[in-house]
């Protein structure tokens, strides 16, 4: 069961992580603005077998808000996710609410369910450099049923860093890119601790990220593999 959350927990990572994708026009350098723009991430196991495709497309922008379709199925073609998402772009930084980590189907099909979300924001400054360090994030989600409290979810997004710039290889392309780590920690029925870091290319976002467990080992890649603009 454990091993089960687990797995979900870094699924729902991987759309947590490609959320950063889209931007702006001369907010930030390193996302993707266009409306109509569409990329593909496929995630990984650590035996390199396909878990899950997701796609996403930009569908159209109002001031500094940006509307965008995410969709993702399972190796077997399921679909596991189908929603559609805001972003902000907001005094030259990227900013979304942590609580968008937590997808709408957490309360499973019971229609009594109750979900109660609350976080912070998580912002990329418009300008990245190596050895920067970002803001940390905090997001909450309680599900209640009858009025009782069936679960509570606790997310954490820590030791945020800018490392260094690297060049990176994926099926979509060749990338410059700038590489971010960060740790994150949930804590729900089981605690999972992880750190992920990530490839940021300029005009596409996340071009690849890896995630590791709190011994070390890696569990999961994403990689772009396809981009469209």
């Amino acid at each position: 069961m454990k091993r089960s959350l687990f797995t979900q927990i870094f699924i729902f990572l991987l759309i947590f992580s490609v959320k950063i994708i889209v931007f702006a026009q001369g907010c930030h350098e390193y996302f993707p603005y266009k409306t109509g723009t569409e990329w593909e991430i496929t995630m990984y196991d650590d035996k390199e077998k396909v878990i899950s495709v997701n796609t996403y497309k930009i569908l159209n922008q109002d001031g500094t808000n940006y509307e965008v379709s995410i969709r993702s199925v399972d190796n077997k073609g399921k679909e596991k996710l189908n929603l559609t998402t805001k972003w902000k772009c907001d005094n030259n930084q990227l900013s979304f609410e942590m609580k968008d980590f937590f997808p709408p189907t957490a309360a499973m099909n019971n229609t009594k369910a109750e979900l109660k979300l609350t976080g912070d924001n998580l912002n990329y400054p418009k300008k990245l450099i190596p050895g920067q360090s970002l803001p940390d994030a905090n997001s909450t989600m309680e599900m209640y049923i009858d009025g009782m409290r069936f679960m509570n979810m606790q997310m954490k997004v820590y030791d945020r860093k800018v490392e260094n710039n690297e060049t990176v290889t994926t099926p979509a392309g060749t990338f410059d890119c700038i590489k971010l780590s960060q740790m994150t920690d949930v804590k729900s029925m089981f605690n999972v601790k992880a750190k992920s870091t990530l490839w940021l290319a300029k005009e596409h976002g996340m071009v690849k990220t890896q995630s590791y467990n709190e011994k070390g080992k890696l569990t999961s890649t994403q990689l772009m593999t396809k981009f469209k603009s």
